[in-house]
């Protein structure tokens, strides 16, 4: 097996073993191995068939409903000392963070919009993802939600983070939503192949967060990340805690207009 991407098992082989230089029992032999130790491991079903025997759904009101148990069950409460959540519905909220408005914070590396569809960006997405900032405009109506990017996943730019100071100090609280950008080998901040020397938040998102909890607005902090971080740095300063890992596409109603993010 070879993956993501194909540099020897593609064309060279099949040139190779049309060329006479390597016996084509040689590749059947090492894919019945990899395939007859999938089967042991109970990864292939059991009446797997190369050819479908009838019509798949993959989004059916089961796998959605599954979706939807794992996702919320996939978020921990880290902190909330002094009951900021759940929050008041007619709250001045100001939305901050470089993970609160794109879809794909809500994605790993391996799902397909990050996993292909980035090397396609002329293609629409084709689904529907609800941001945190979508999420919180929907589930609180009365609320006046405000929003300012602040700065990028891993950039070190610092020019946003004087509008979202003042976003926030205007407030009477801030969801600052940071974290992760998935991708592979190198291509985000966390996902396979995306190391890291230590676990601090990439970029300058620390720097963010703490010119944020500086206004002595309370500050909600939202993780959408790939890992966990340290964040011994704001202990006691922070008005709670979300770790959210990449809680995927809300397992919603099939109407759009219903959607909304885990």
């Amino acid at each position: 097996m070879e993956l993501p991407t194909l540099k020897c098992y593609g064309k060279p082989l099949v040139e190779a073993v049309r060329a006479g230089e390597i016996p084509e029992a040689l590749v059947d032999r090492a894919a019945r191995r990899v395939l007859s130790q999938k089967a042991e491991l109970g990864l292939l079903d059991e009446d797997w068939s190369p050819e479908p025997t009838g019509p798949i759904d993959l989004d059916s009101t089961a796998n959605r409903a599954l979706a939807r148990q794992l996702a919320e069950e996939s978020v921990v409460l880290l902190d909330n000392p002094d009951g900021v959540l759940p929050l008041p519905p007619e709250a001045r909220i100001a939305v901050v963070g470089p993970r609160a408005a794109d879809p794909l914070a809500m994605l790993g590396c391996y799902s397909f919009p990050s996993h292909v569809g980035t090397h396609h960006p002329e293609v629409p997405m084709g689904i529907e993802i609800p941001t945190v900032l979508e999420s919180l405009r929907s589930e609180l109506p009365d609320a006046k939600v405000t929003f300012a990017e602040g700065c990028d996943v891993s950039d070190p730019d610092t020019s946003g983070f004087e509008e979202a100071v003042a976003r926030a100090a205007e407030a009477d609280v801030c969801v600052a939503v940071l974290g992760d950008r998935a991708g592979l080998f190198g291509r985000g901040t966390s996902g396979e192949g995306c190391d890291v020397a230590d676990l601090q938040l990439p970029g300058v998102q620390a720097d963010l967060l703490d010119a944020l909890v500086s206004t002595g607005v309370p500050v909600v902090l939202v993780l959408l990340t790939g890992r966990p971080y340290a964040l011994g740095r704001w202990q006691g300063r922070l008005g709670a805690v979300v770790q959210a890992f990449f809680p995927a596409r809300r397992a919603a109603p099939r109407s759009p207009a219903s959607s909304r993010a885990a």
